[in-house]
Parts: C-alpha cells; sequence; structure tokens
C-alpha cells in the first residue's frame, strides 16, 4: 500500500538508476522512485512492479498502471524534462 505522508519509507539514495533498478531487483531495496525510461523494459517483462505513474493520465505504453491520482495521492503530478547542452 503507498502512504501518502510515506511514514513507512526509509530514504536509500543510489548513484544512479541503473544501481538502483540493480538494488531493487537484488532485494537490498524495496522500492524506487525514478524516471520511466531506465525501467519500462523490467516493467514490461514482469521483474518490476510499476505501482503508479506521476503523469495526470494512465499511459498508453502501461495502460493498467495507476496514476498517483487513482491510488489516493491527489495532485502529485511531476512530469520529466529533459535538455540539450553544451560548452
Amino acid at each position: 500500500m503507498v502512504h501518502k505522508d510515506c511514514r513507512h519509507s526509509v530514504e536509500s539514495r543510489s548513484k544512479d538508476s541503473s544501481q538502483a533498478i540493480i538494488d531493487l531487483l537484488g532485494g537490498q531495496i524495496t522500492m524506487n522512485f525514478d524516471a520511466l525510461p531506465p525501467n519500462l523494459q523490467q516493467i514490461k517483462d514482469g521483474s518490476l512492479k510499476a505501482l503508479a505513474i506521476s503523469t495526470p493520465k494512465r499511459l498508453s505504453i502501461l495502460p493498467t498502471v495507476p496514476t498517483f491520482n487513482e491510488v489516493g495521492i491527489i495532485g502529485f503530478d511531476v512530469t520529466n524534462w529533459y535538455s540539450v547542452m553544451g560548452p
């Protein structure tokens, strides 16, 4: 169950997404909040379970994954952004 106040969560910081996925799959951590692209294949093949997504509407590529609003965390809307940088 997802708790709105996160009182049942313990923060654990990984160096990057790939390390967090390794830790999650290996059982060192029990939950990860991350961007979708590095996790999509593991979600699709069933080795990871997406509990909710942070967009206002469900995603067409993961139609069975509910939004945060649907699981009771109202108003949580985080959308990733990317930029191109140079020297």
